[in-house]
């Protein structure tokens, strides 16, 4: 053997052991790293219909329904909106007259913290303990809708009211004006729920949020700091 033979030989043998050392144990790492890494956001957000959600589609109940916990509060945020920014008004006008819009502005984010309050500490679990027990197995359409709203409208409106009146006008003839806001605000909620609200946040939620990289953006917001504050709550 040449000398020049030994001297590739031995670079062989030496090279060898160091490539395997440096190349598997950094492809194995990598491989590892990259199973251990949990998906993007992106890859748990729901899929948007396959088609654009309708109006009729809204007053039927014929849209997804989803158990996400995030999409839930997003929703109740935007109905709870809704619905503050409607009945406030309504019952504000009624008791302080057009007083009302220059001298109440503060009511309505106030008003609408204590409705997100009691519709996620008390009202959310009431309405979906009947919901689910009572009205899914057994119906569904207009008719599922309808009842659906007006459980929803049963049991946060007194709560409201009562709420709204305190602030208005104090506990002076309390008992007489819950006596006649309370059957009226009901009403006049259950449409505006049913007819207005729901439908709304629902178009807005499958045909723009799901659709829109701001509206991905938004529930990818949602998912890293919503379970923090539905834990606090203890939803």
């Amino acid at each position: 053997m040449t000398t020049q033979q030994q001297v590739k030989r031995t670079n062989a043998s030496v090279n060898k052991p160091h490539n395997k050392t440096s190349n598997e144990p950094h492809n194995k790492t990598s491989n590892e790293l990259h199973n251990k890494i949990p998906n993007e956001p992106s890859d748990q957000l729901p899929n948007a219909p396959a088609t654009r959600i309708t109006y009729r589609d809204c007053l039927c109940d014929a849209t997804p329904h989803t158990v996400d916990p995030v999409a839930q509060l997003l929703f109740t945020v935007l109905i709870i909106g809704g619905m503050v920014t409607f009945m406030a008004t309504f019952n504000g006008l009624r008791q302080l007259g057009i007083t009302f819009f220059i001298h109440s502005h503060w009511f309505y984010p106030l008003i609408f913290v204590c409705a997100l309050f009691v519709r996620l500490a008390i009202g959310a679990r009431i309405c979906t303990f009947i919901i689910d027990k009572l009205i899914k197995p057994q119906m569904n359409g207009i008719l599922r809708a309808a009842l659906t709203s007006l459980i929803n409208v049963g049991i946060m409106t007194p709560i409201m009211v009562t709420i709204v009146t305190l602030l208005l006008t104090g506990t002076n003839n309390l008992a007489l004006s819950l006596a006649i806001n309370i059957p009226l605000s009901v009403v006049v909620a259950l449409l505006v729920n049913y007819f207005i609200v729901v439908p709304i946040v629902r178009l807005v939620y499958f045909n723009v949020i799901l659709t829109s990289p701001r509206g991905l953006k938004l529930l990818r917001f949602l998912q890293h700091y919503a379970p923090a504050f539905l834990v606090l709550l203890g939803c």
